[in-house]
């Protein structure tokens, strides 16, 4: 009989230690929602899972880099829509100064506006963004410009290289630009250059040199405004981008869903099951080992 005893005291504890087991695997469910919480519990669900984790961590990443990049590019919109607003504002100076009889003291004020327009050019050109120069090319840590101990400003000291990031995986957008290619292009000069010659032909009179300044704004705002429509165009695809993003994130949610989660109906009743189990296994046990020194002996 010692046998049949010691045995069936075992047997309950396995038995109490399997129901345990299933109690604390529901619980797991109900308190985390989720069904599956190791691969051995549903190996293919497991694996799935692992896959769409990977493609939700993707989709943030370019969700967050797209986020950055707009930021980024809304600035450079801002500066080069104000650009677009001094290159215009100065045509219309030099055409009001060519031909004209205007005094001295006129002319110094016309002078002195286009300087105002000169250096309003010079801060928007190194607009820096999270401590990095947008108009330097890839050599962001340098100032683009600099002004001269008279006022002027300096040739072009950044790179011609472009910096690019990917917002998916097919897309790169510009994030840098070499601000040479908006100010000079193809010219001789840059508009500093030509401005410092403008205030001087204006403070002269020189007719001659404000139409050729007039005709270098000209090209310079030609530049400007294909720049202004590239941004522009790369906001709206950055916009379109992160929608189809967003799109792709709550689908691979709702797949990695499907894997994961737990029906919290069957969760919570499977749970209550297997708490009864266990209290019924728990009192079983109990019992046999309460039994009295005389029940052993029988």
């Amino acid at each position: 009989m010692r046998i049949a005893f010691n045995t069936s005291l075992r047997n309950a504890q396995t038995d109490l230690a399997g129901l345990a087991e299933q109690l604390a695997a529901r619980q797991r469910e109900v308190t985390s929602g989720k069904r599956v919480h190791t691969a051995s519990q549903d190996p293919a669900a497991a694996q799935a899972a692992v896959g769409e984790h990977a493609e939700i961590g993707a989709l943030d990443h370019y969700v967050k880099t797209a986020n950055a990049v707009t930021s980024r590019l809304t600035i450079v919109d801002t500066v080069v829509a104000d650009l677009v607003d001094r290159v215009t504002q100065a045509s219309a100076l030099l055409t009001s100064a060519q031909g004209s009889v205007l005094s001295t003291m006129q002319r110094e004020a016309l002078a002195g506006e286009l300087r105002g327009i000169r250096d309003a050019i010079y801060t928007g050109m190194t607009t820096q963004f999270r401590g990095t120069y947008l108009f330097a090319g890839t050599d962001s840590t340098t100032p683009p410009y600099a002004r001269n101990p008279d006022g002027s400003i300096t040739a072009y000291q950044g790179n011609a290289d472009a910096a690019s990031v990917d917002v998916d995986r097919q897309t790169a957008i510009q994030t840098t630009f070499n601000g040479d290619d908006v100010l000079r292009g193809g010219a001789a000069r840059d508009v500093f250059a030509t401005l410092e010659d403008m205030i001087a032909a204006v403070t002269a009179n020189d007719s001659a040199a404000m139409a050729a300044g007039s005709a270098e704004l000209t090209a310079a705002f030609d530049r400007v405004i294909r720049m202004q429509s590239r941004v522009g165009t790369d906001l709206a695809q950055l916009d379109q981008k992160r929608l189809t993003l967003e799109t792709a994130m709550r689908a691979a949610q709702s797949r990695l869903s499907m894997q994961e989660d737990a029906n919290m109906v069957e969760s919570i009743s499977g749970m209550t099951a297997a708490e009864t189990a266990y209290r019924a296994a728990l009192g079983a046990t109990s019992t046999i080992g309460r039994m009295s020194l005389l029940d052993y002996l029988r």
